[in-house]
């Protein structure tokens, strides 16, 4: 299939795909801002996560919990936790208290 596709194609996947992500997110559509979140290499998928607002976060691990699964699940929920563990009211709160809740969404580490 590379063979038959175009060498600038390889050059704009990522632009596109991120361009596609944020029109996601900016229209609530948790479930395909994972799906496309996914699409992305390991450190893409921690730094688009860390950019995920305040409000953007616990939907995101919500959709990610519900719409993937197995090693696709797990790489875009472990690039998540980060910035939903700084951003979760619930980890706010245990931040206050001294506890720690890294990973209190379900999602593996």
């Amino acid at each position: 299939m590379r063979l038959n596709t175009p060498e600038w194609a390889h050059r704009i996947r990522r632009p596109i795909l991120v361009l596609d992500f944020q029109d996601a997110k900016g229209a609530g559509q948790w479930d395909e801002a994972v799906v496309l979140l996914n699409g992305f290499n390991d450190s893409d998928i921690r730094l688009l996560a860390s950019q995920l607002g305040p409000e953007e976060a616990a939907p995101m691990v919500h959709a990610a919990l519900n719409t993937l699964s197995g090693v696709s699940q797990a790489r875009v929920l472990n690039g998540i936790a980060p910035r939903y563990d700084e951003v979760s009211p619930e980890s706010r709160m245990a931040s206050a208290s001294g506890s720690s809740t890294a990973g209190s969404y379900g999602g593996g580490r």
